[in-house]
């Protein structure tokens, strides 16, 4: 029912760190999509040994534009009407988590389930006015609904903040469901978490939602207080 899509490129350590979390799960009701980055650590050799893991795999390893890019093609090859994305490196916060995950989507109908996620404590997260001028959803916490991505794939032309913009067109019309329990262990380090990249994410979240068909106030404010928050927001870290 789940389509998992774990996104690599010379990661071999965090690549088998994830899929050992796979292997435990009690309900392995899910197929696994790697999506490599063409990479020469000895990823290609350990995905091709992989056997016995109880679920399907499907995998490639070529050269891609970025991580959005991975992420579309990991998408056009997911075969379940729903969608996580679990990098390299992250895993399922316990043996529990799939079977957690499913029970929710049979109980409910959303087109976006957001469940808690674990870093060096447990978060919760809920999408509101001034949340979106601090942060984007932790990612991998999140399983989409297929049609969440019939309208609008992420835009490959940015690095950090295509699922802040793939966000943000969607919102207006998307069902989220909330569930405090912590789905998955968050390894960090993205890009987006990278000091030296602030101003380059405001940059990419501010056009994105100019660029938006969505011109509603709150994105309009949204533009207004995201430059002032680019100072305001080392204040707060």
């Amino acid at each position: 029912m789940i389509s998992i899509i774990t996104i690599c490129k010379n990661n071999l350590l965090g690549l088998k760190k994830t899929i050992d979390s796979l292997r435990k799960q009690t309900n392995i009701n899910f197929e696994l999509i790697i999506i490599d980055g063409n990479s020469h650590d000895g990823t290609v050799e350990f995905i091709t040994s992989l056997s016995s893991l109880g679920f399907k795999v499907k995998w490639i390893s070529e050269n891609d534009k970025g991580i959005y890019d991975a992420m579309n093609k990991g998408i056009s090859l997911a075969e379940y009407q729903y969608i996580q994305f679990l990098n390299a490196g992250d895993s399922l916060y316990s043996k529990e988590s799939m079977l957690l995950a499913l029970k929710c989507i049979e109980n409910s109908k959303f087109d976006m389930y957001k469940f808690g996620y674990f870093y060096d404590k447990h978060y919760v997260e809920r999408n509101s006015f001034f949340f979106l001028f601090r942060h984007m959803f932790n990612h991998q916490s999140i399983v989409y609904h297929k049609k969440c991505f019939e309208q609008y794939a992420y835009n490959i032309d940015l690095k950090i903040a295509g699922d802040y913009d793939h966000f943000i067109k969607i919102i207006n019309h998307t069902r989220i469901g909330y569930f405090d329990f912590s789905l998955i262990r968050y390894e960090g380090g993205g890009i987006a978490e990278d000091r030296k990249n602030l101003s380059k994410t405001w940059r990419e979240r501010t056009y994105s939602v100019l660029s938006t068909k969505n011109k509603s106030i709150k994105n309009i404010l949204i533009i207004l207080f995201s430059f002032a928050m680019v100072n305001i927001r080392k204040i707060w870290y």
